[in-house]
């Protein structure tokens, strides 16, 4: 086993460089036959696959002591915005939230959890250990699959045998998650036996084999579980099915945004919850966090009024600035002129899309999209938090060599606790699912 003053007094990024650039022709051939192996996995899926480097990202139990304390305070933080939406008619009209979705949201909670399954993604710098919030996916969390075949990938990697032995563990994303999610059922039901899970999306937008990875899971733990299309669900006023099969709780996969933007084709679904005639794993107010407002909200007078000390004190040592971007907040901030301190992003899009770094833009490029973004409407500007840079080698260039990556890394919680940690690095200004390369993450 590594101690934690080897980790210290030697970085584990220079062994593992020094090991592969000593042992070049041999890591490049591991590397070769680990893309191979990507080509031929889930992760290449729909024309597009997964790429990584040439060794993972190493976090010790010191970190990731760190990494809880960290979601903790998140978690307290958002269950209290999160309740105070549901209690307060006023603080909600902080929030873009209104119809029919303001009405999901204000369901009664069928469990004590509010938000079951999420991945908070943040900024850790690894020489002060600060910590910055990103972003809080709830809504279709996704990319255990990545972790899983890149942490098993790891057995072709010669480097990782030589410098870290059999001292590291890897993460299980898959069994922990159906252990998690039935006991949501088991409070909900009573202790119900044998439930009719559905894992449910748009499947014309879903990760299909992920999907399936976790049926497997939950067969594997002997619970009947199906895939299926939202919009293809049948309720009958009593039960919920797809194709003649009930259905008794659901793993919603399905962004909320995309049900509220193809509500009509979605009614039997939307019915059967309202109704509560069937348990949802993943319900409407987990979205008062999944969408990007909430770091507007975080900052407001109205949610310091009833975070205690310490709480706003977390809240302002780790949420970045963050407004509504409009034509006086961003000449009332500088954001024209100092285009390297700021990043503009959507309310509620995903995988990256219309996140925009100055840092990545010429000023004439900069001000074009920002004057276009706040025209569009929906946009926030947010303080940019600038990615820790740490070596590491990508294979696939035509002259690889140790170069520096931004890192950002993201912590899967099931029911507020850690089971997980996905680590992605990006030679650019943000870390974006278009250019990012995804690590396989590992403890000492």
């Amino acid at each position: 086993m590594i101690s934690w003053e080897w980790v210290n007094n030697v970085s584990y990024e220079d062994k593992f460089i020094e090991y592969i650039l000593k042992n070049y022709d041999e890591s490049k051939k591991d590397f070769d036959e680990i893309a191979k192996q990507l080509q031929m996995s889930d992760l290449n899926f729909r024309d597009k696959c997964t790429k990584t480097l040439a060794f993972p990202k190493v976090f010790t139990t010191n970190d990731m002591k760190l990494f809880s304390d960290f979601i903790s305070g998140c978690f307290t933080v958002f269950n209290k915005v999160i309740e105070r939406y549901i209690s307060d008619e006023e603080y909600r009209k902080l929030f873009p939230y209104c119809g029919e979705l303001e009405k999901l949201i204000l369901l009664p909670k069928q469990f004590h959890v509010n938000i079951p399954m999420t991945r908070i993604d943040f900024f850790y710098n690894e020489k002060t250990k600060g910590i910055k919030l990103c972003e809080v996916n709830t809504d279709g969390t996704g990319a255990m699959n990545k972790n899983r075949i890149l942490s098993d990938l790891l057995s072709y990697n010669t480097a990782v045998r030589e410098v870290l032995g059999d001292g590291y563990d890897t993460f299980e994303l898959f069994d922990t998650w159906v252990n998690e999610f039935l006991s949501l059922w088991n409070e909900y039901s009573g202790g119900k036996a044998n439930p009719s899970v559905a894992i449910v999306d748009f499947l014309d937008r879903g990760t299909l084999n992920e999907f399936k990875r976790f049926k497997e899971a939950f067969e594997r733990n002997g619970i009947s579980c199906i895939v299926c299309d939202i919009r293809e669900l049948e309720y009958d006023g009593e039960r919920l099915s797809y194709q003649g099969q009930a259905v008794d709780v659901i793993y919603r996969r399905a962004v909320t945004s995309d049900i509220i933007e193809n509500f009509d084709s979605v009614l039997p679904f939307i019915a059967a919850v309202k109704d509560d005639n069937v348990c949802i794993v993943g319900g409407f107010r987990t979205q008062v966090i999944h969408n990007k407002v909430s770091f507007i909200v975080l900052h407001k007078k109205e949610t310091q009024a009833f975070m205690t000390d310490e709480e706003n004190a977390f809240i302002r040592r780790h949420v970045p600035v963050t407004k509504e971007l409009s034509f006086l907040s961003a000449e009332e901030e500088g954001v024209f002129e100092n285009k390297d301190l700021w990043i503009i992003k959507p309310f509620d899009l995903y995988y990256a899309r219309g996140v925009h770094a100055g840092v990545d833009y010429t000023a004439e490029e900069w001000r074009e999209l920002v004057e276009q973004s706040i025209e569009d409407g929906d946009y926030l500007m947010q303080e940019y938090c600038t990615p820790f840079r740490t070596k590491n080698i990508d294979f696939s260039e035509d002259n690889p060599e140790a170069r520096e990556f931004g890192n950002m890394t993201g912590a899967f919680c099931y029911n507020e606790k850690i089971y997980g940690i996905l680590s992605q690095q990006s030679a650019g200004g943000i870390i974006s699912h278009q250019n990012e390369r995804v690590l396989a993450s590992v403890t000492i």
